[in-house]
């Protein structure tokens, strides 16, 4: 009939990202997610989430597994307002395995997550380090070190 399966779209930024303006042009403004996709998706609700990913000036206090859990009790309680929608999972960079480490949680514990795992059909990983990266380290060593120096 020609109408869509309602679907929300949980988009999750990386390292030293923003929850908008990571998907957002720097020239013209334009949030992706918000002003081009609905064309393609109807109906699609769309969710950003956010953390403190934040490494060179201020060094991260919380870890992926942090991150993951709160992630997490965000998409339990997006599931406890009833929502029957399937979830769409974008993430770019660190977003990625903190979105596959929740998923791993909620598998861990499917009496609290399962409607988070059986809401999921699809998950796009953009730039994610599936094998890590290097450049994580590099730069919160250069963190750590503008941070004493700083305070010298």
């Amino acid at each position: 009939d020609g109408t869509a399966e309602p679907v929300d779209i949980i988009a999750v930024h990386s390292l030293n990202g923003n929850p908008y303006s990571t998907w957002t042009h720097p020239a013209n403004g334009s949030m992706w997610l918000k002003d081009i996709l609905p064309s393609y998706v109807p109906g699609a609700r769309v969710f950003t989430f956010g953390y403190a990913s934040r490494t060179v000036r201020n060094p991260l206090i919380a870890t992926v597994p942090d991150f993951a859990r709160a992630l997490l009790d965000s998409l339990r309680n997006l599931r406890q307002e009833g929502s029957e929608r399937a979830t769409i999972f974008v993430c770019h960079g660190l977003g990625g395995i903190v979105c596959k480490q929740a998923l791993v949680f909620a598998h861990l514990d499917q009496k609290r997550s399962g409607a988070v795992l059986d809401s999921n059909v699809g998950v796009v990983f953009l730039g994610a380090p599936h094998s890590g990266s290097s450049l994580v380290d590099v730069e919160g060593t250069i963190g750590r070190v503008i941070n004493i120096l700083s305070a010298t």
